[in-house]
């Protein structure tokens, strides 16, 4: 009797067991098409992913290109500054000689006055 019954549930199951295979077998697949579909996303993004290291990396040489060309202004201004520096001094230098010249020149007698002098002196001894 237990093999009839066996016999009886196997038939009754063997058609519920088919559908259950189809069931099944469409739920694999829509899963592996969604899962096709994660995988084609994931590809695209780590495609775009690339595409910004590589933009990356360039504006990281242009920002290095950018920061030596800032030291070497950097540079360039110190010795600018350097050369400002001494540049002012001699100018003070200078304005301090041409004070002097001036204050000179205020006791000296012009070329007209020292002819007419030379003159007076000429008739004087004559």
């Amino acid at each position: 009797m237990k093999d009839k019954k066996n016999d009886e549930i196997h038939e009754i199951l063997k058609e519920y067991n088919e559908e259950i295979k189809r069931h099944i077998g469409a739920l694999s697949e829509d899963f592996q098409g969604k899962l096709s579909g994660v995988a084609e996303g994931v590809i695209m993004l780590s495609e775009k992913v690339d595409g910004m290291v590589d933009r990356l990396d360039r504006v990281e040489n242009k920002v290095d290109n950018l920061e030596n060309k800032v030291d070497n202004l950097e540079n360039k201004f110190d010795r600018m500054e350097v050369t400002l520096n001494s540049h002012t001094e001699m100018i003070g230098t200078l304005m301090e000689d041409v004070s002097e010249i001036k204050i000179e020149l205020k006791n000296k007698v012009d070329k007209k006055d020292f002819f007419e002098l030379k003159q007076r002196v000429l008739v004087l001894e004559s």
